[in-house]
């Protein structure tokens, strides 16, 4: 055999060396490709073959409500006590040695400036709350509620001044409303202001419900404006 004959051979040898290197090669990296991909989806669970993710599970674990009782429950009814309505400047007495009365009741032309208000004929009253026990009173519970000669109930009107009584579309000092609040310490006296609305021809009479504690006793106020 020729030298040149000789060297072809091994050329041919190296070559097919060479790409059986490259093939073994490819075929180690793919097996690193798919081993890396088969790790990362076990490494997350609940992940399909897709690659999309499934929620988890919704718990199952029963949680106790915060109060007793459920809406199929019948809530029975509490009565709240009420006193004998006495006249509209009368003095009520609560049965606690508190006591209120109303001071003043005046007929007033409302102006509505905030949103869901309504314009129109009302009633200023003025209520005050003398503190005979010995503890301090607690008057930012205090509900006060108005209706009218046929039971219709009046609107309260609730704006009170943000500063002074010029404020741009304030509706008038006389519109507002100073609920009571604050504690009343004993043997002292507090007022609060409330606005409602009342058509002018259903004033006669008038009932106004009144209670310092909300949930507490009542006290009814009865009595022509007029």
């Amino acid at each position: 055999m020729s030298s040149h004959t000789t060297t072809r051979a091994a050329g041919r040898m190296l070559t097919v060396a060479l790409l059986a290197a490259a093939a073994l090669l490819c075929v180690a990296v793919l097996a690193g490709c798919s081993s890396g991909v088969a790790h990362d989806h076990a490494a997350a669970p609940g992940a399909s073959a897709s690659g999309t993710s499934h929620l988890a599970h919704p718990a199952t674990t029963p949680v106790p409500p915060p109060v007793h009782g459920n809406i199929h429950q019948t809530v029975r009814a509490v009565t709240v006590p009420t006193k004998p309505p006495v006249s509209l400047r009368a003095v009520a007495h609560f049965g606690t040695g508190v006591t209120a009365q109303i001071m003043s009741v005046k007929a007033i032309e409302y102006h509505a400036v905030a949103p869901g208000e309504v314009s129109g004929p009302g009633l200023r009253l003025v209520i005050q709350v003398s503190n005979g026990t010995a503890k301090p009173i607690d008057l930012g519970n205090a509900v006060v509620t108005i209706a009218d000669a046929r039971g219709t109930p009046g609107v309260a009107m609730l704006i009170t001044p943000v500063g002074s009584d010029d404020d741009v579309g304030h509706p008038g000092a006389g519109n507002f409303s100073y609920p009571l609040r604050g504690l009343l310490a004993p043997g002292h006296k507090g007022s609060g202001t409330y606005v409602f609305t009342i058509p002018a021809g259903h004033r006669n009479p008038v009932t106004v419900n009144f209670s310092y504690a909300g949930g507490g006793t009542v006290v009814l106020f009865k009595g022509d404006t007029a």
